[in-house]
Parts: structure tokens; C-alpha cells; sequence
């Protein structure tokens, strides 16, 4: 039996037959011998439909439904942090579904904010958390209404009334009821902010509800929400610290996959798709950004991904790839020669470059900021490269660093999680602390 479930007992049945019935529309029918169960219908994989992918109590594969009840409450903390005496209502919508010609779709890839906060897989969706006080909230969860022609082509989508059920809201509405709750919310409390991301509008929808709402009730729509939202991802819980490191294990088993098929006269095209092939087969859903596989020359061009160059013997081949593993992303480096040996001089700067990194990775244990580990870098670099007779002989050491920024202009770490680069709103300049996830990629 579910919870939330209401005995009806029919008179004219009784003492035969009892039914069931759910806040999700699940009908279970009893009789006094046999139970039989109504299948729950969900737009996305459940422990139910996909018990290979999730396991008992999670609401995606891997992290726990009470997370996302426990990430839902921390955000409602934190912008009362910045507001305590007022009402307040936060609106994260999903994405919507893209097309790249008329009805072939993109793969759809869901808001990772949105994602984060409701572990709702499916389009055109939005979370509402309202409330002034860490005691006195609810979340609502928007989604699509029932369109059975959609269906046809898309799949299932959750019924608004399975939401509490199966996201662990408070309550589930359609997305048309968005513009009557909203007002509903700040027509009944005084002293009211509307916290909203207008820098990324994800959802035209949404977005006008939101801004005539604003509008029309002389609210303060407060656009620093994504500042909130990515100051909590910034911390990995125990749950997504394992996806990670199995999105990694994915990756770099199938770094050594292509390294193994890597001959002269091959292509890049070639190792990008043995690439993609091993993550796959991995478990990993797709690549997690377009794949830099560079070979001789083109390793120079830092966002290099025509991937269409033949393979030379004697190039290096450098491959910035990562994969997506249950929504949270890896991101390897890696240079090896065609031809399986290094010449001299290719030897000495991969070993320079090596030990600048593992320097690096050392320096972590001080939890520095990114920025820290960039300025040393530029130091370690200098040095080693010097030593290695890279430079001319009459360099002033004072020069060092400027050389070093002149040939690895990117920077040398970033914050990595369910975005490559996560999240694009922290500043560099802050120390890592306990919980953060970063690359460490000198080149």
C-alpha cells in the first residue's frame, strides 16, 4: 500500500471487495484473497520501472529522495539569510524540449538548477518554494498537463497529482495553474520577494508568468537566485561524490580503450567515436561536452573539436573528454603519441607538465583557491620548462611566469560536478573546502 492512500469502502460491496485509491491515481483492488496492483505511470525511470538504474528509496539513480527534500530546504534558508522579515517565493523552471529541424529533437538535457532542487527528469516543468521561515515552507511542483497526442510521440509524463509521491513535494499541479498560484501566494502575505534567474530564461512561459506577476503586484523580483542555488552545488554530498568518481572511472577506462586503438593513419573522428562507444557501454548516458581530440597542430587550437584530421605517426594527440554519468560529469586530459613512444624532446615536455600537475594536486591538500593554483602553475611551469632548455638560456626568471601564462593562456582549474564547469557563478579566488570537486589540468 502507498502512503497517503484513503480507505472508500463501497456498501454495496461490502465485506467483498475494497478499493484503494491514491493521491497518485494508482487503483489497487483487493479482494479478500488477491491484491492487484495498477502499475504507476512516470515520465521518467522509477525504482519501480528501471530497478536496474534505481534502487530502493531513490528518486534518480543514486541519490535518495529525502536529499532532494533536504537541497529544497537549505535553498528556502538560504535567501532568508538575505531577507528574514519577508514572504518568500522562489520559481526554478526546467527546460523545455529543443528542435534541431521540424520534429526531430535534440536529446533533451533538463536545468541543472531545476534538476537539482526537484530531481524532475521531465520538460517544460517548474518548482515553486515559498514560504518565511526554514519551518514554515512548501515546494509545488508544475508539470505539463495530460496531452495524450504528446504522449503519442514523447512517452508518459507524471500526473500532477503523483508528484508528492514520487518528488517528495508538497503538492502537484499543472503548468497552467502557474499564474493563478502565483498571485494566490502574493495576495495572501505581505512583505513578499520573488526570487527568479532572469539571466537564464530557460522557459518563455515561466518567465512572463513570473515578470507579470512581479508587475502587476509591485513585487521585487530579486534575480540573485542562481547565486544561492550554485553556492549549495558547490558542496557534493556523500551520494554525488560516488557518481563522480564513477563518472571518472568510466572516463578514464575508456581514455586507455582509445589510447590501445591509437595508429598512425587513423582519424580523430576515430577516437572520438571509441570514445563515446566505452562510455556508453560504460553506463554512462552521453559524452558530457563536445570532445577535443587534437592531433599534431591542432592541440594548439584550445576549443578544438572538428575531430576530422588524419593521424601522422610522429604527432601527439591531446583529448580533453568526459562523459555524464546519472547527471554528474567528468573531465580528463590526456596527451599520448600516435605512434606509442614519446620522442626526446615530447618526453621531456609531458614530464615537465606531469610534475607541474602532481605538484599541484600535492598544493590541494592546503584547500588553496583556484586562483592560487593557477598563480603556481605560472611559477612551476616557468621553472620546469627552463629547466628543461625550453626557454633561451639568458631568460630572466622574472620572465618566467609571463612565458608560462603565454603557453597555457586557460586556466588551470575549474569546479566540476553536474555542469563541466561547476558552477560558472563562484569566483575563483575563494578557498576550496571540504565537499568541492576541481580538475587540476596544466597544460
Amino acid at each position: 500500500m502507498y502512503p497517503h492512500t484513503r480507505l472508500l469502502c463501497l456498501s454495496s460491496y461490502a465485506g467483498k471487495l475494497t478499493e484503494f485509491w491514491s493521491n497518485s491515481r494508482c487503483i489497487h483492488q483487493m479482494s479478500m484473497k488477491n491484491i492487484v496492483k495498477t502499475p504507476l505511470v512516470c515520465g521518467q525511470p522509477t525504482e519501480e520501472s528501471h530497478p536496474h538504474l534505481v534502487m530502493k528509496g531513490e528518486l534518480v539513480p543514486g541519490i535518495q529522495k529525502e536529499e532532494f527534500m533536504i537541497r529544497r530546504r537549505n535553498l528556502i534558508e538560504s535567501v532568508l539569510s538575505t531577507r528574514k522579515d519577508f514572504y518568500h517565493v522562489i520559481v526554478i523552471p526546467s527546460a523545455i524540449r529543443q528542435y534541431m529541424s521540424d520534429h526531430i529533437p535534440y536529446p533533451f538535457r533538463q536545468n541543472t538548477d531545476f534538476l537539482y532542487f526537484s530531481g524532475c527528469q521531465e520538460t517544460d516543468c517548474a518548482l515553486v518554494i515559498c514560504g518565511n521561515s526554514v519551518d514554515n515552507f512548501t515546494s509545488t511542483l508544475f508539470l505539463k498537463p495530460y496531452d495524450p497526442q504528446s504522449e503519442l510521440w514523447n512517452g508518459p509524463s507524471t500526473k500532477a497529482e503523483c508528484a508528492p509521491l514520487i518528488f517528495g513535494v508538497d503538492d502537484g499541479k499543472t503548468l497552467p495553474q502557474l499564474s493563478e498560484f502565483i498571485m494566490s501566494e502574493l495576495k495572501g502575505h505581505n512583505n513578499c520577494v520573488i526570487w527568479y534567474n532572469q539571466k537564464q530564461k530557460v522557459q518563455s512561459i515561466v518567465d512572463r508568468t513570473v515578470n507579470n506577476a512581479a508587475a502587476e503586484n509591485s513585487i521585487y523580483l530579486d534575480d540573485s537566485l542562481v547565486e544561492h542555488c550554485h553556492k549549495l552545488r558547490l558542496y557534493k554530498s556523500l551520494a554525488e561524490q560516488r557518481l563522480m568518481r564513477q563518472s571518472c572511472q568510466i572516463a578514464s577506462k575508456a581514455f586507455i580503450k582509445a589510447m590501445m586503438s591509437t595508429k598512425p593513419g587513423s582519424t580523430e573522428h576515430k577516437l572520438y567515436a571509441t570514445l563515446d562507444y566505452e562510455c556508453r557501454m560504460g553506463g554512462a548516458e552521453y559524452l558530457a561536452y563536445p570532445p577535443v581530440v587534437a592531433t599534431g597542430n591542432n592541440a594548439n587550437t584550445l576549443h578544438y573539436i572538428d575531430n576530422k584530421q588524419k593521424i601522422k605517426d610522429g604527432d601527439l594527440i591531446l583529448v580533453d573528454a568526459g562523459c555524464e554519468y546519472h547527471g554528474y560529469s567528468s573531465d580528463i586530459s590526456r596527451t599520448w603519441p600516435a605512434s606509442g613512444w614519446f620522442s626526446d624532446a615530447q618526453k621531456t615536455l609531458y614530464e615537465a607538465t606531469l610534475c607541474v600537475q602532481k605538484e599541484l594536486i600535492d598544493m590541494c591538500q592546503e584547500r588553496p583557491s583556484l586562483d592560487t593554483l593557477y598563480e603556481a602553475m605560472c611559477f612551476k611551469l616557468g621553472k620546469a620548462l627552463a629547466a628543461a632548455h625550453v626557454f633561451k638560456k639568458n631568460v630572466d626568471p622574472s620572465e618566467l611566469n609571463m612565458l608560462a601564462r603565454a603557453l597555457c593562456p586557460h586556466h588551470v582549474s575549474h569546479y566540476l560536478g553536474m555542469d563541466v564547469h561547476d558552477i560558472g557563478t563562484v569566483k575563483k579566488s575563494i578557498k576550496t573546502e571540504p565537499g568541492f570537486i576541481i580538475t587540476v589540468e596544466p597544460g
